[in-house]
């Protein structure tokens, strides 16, 4: 963990601890009722998760409406 928070702090991130991770792992349960719930009603979605630095952002964000128009 040593070896990462120095990454961090060379890259002005910051150490969160280990409450997002805990809460997106039951988040991904939460999901998959709200997915059978959404079948369910002929509804469909799909979520992306992906990393980029902060001077590519609005790249990513307009490469992926293109992508998905």
């Amino acid at each position: 963990m040593k070896f990462v928070n120095r990454i961090a702090e060379k890259y002005n991130g910051l150490d969160s601890g280990s409450a997002p991770g805990m809460y997106g792992y039951f988040l991904t349960f939460a999901i998959c009722y709200i997915r059978d719930f959404c079948l369910d009603h002929e509804y469909m979605g799909e979520s992306l998760e992906t990393t980029c630095s902060w001077d590519n952002v609005h790249k990513l964000i307009n490469g992926v409406r293109e992508a998905f128009v």
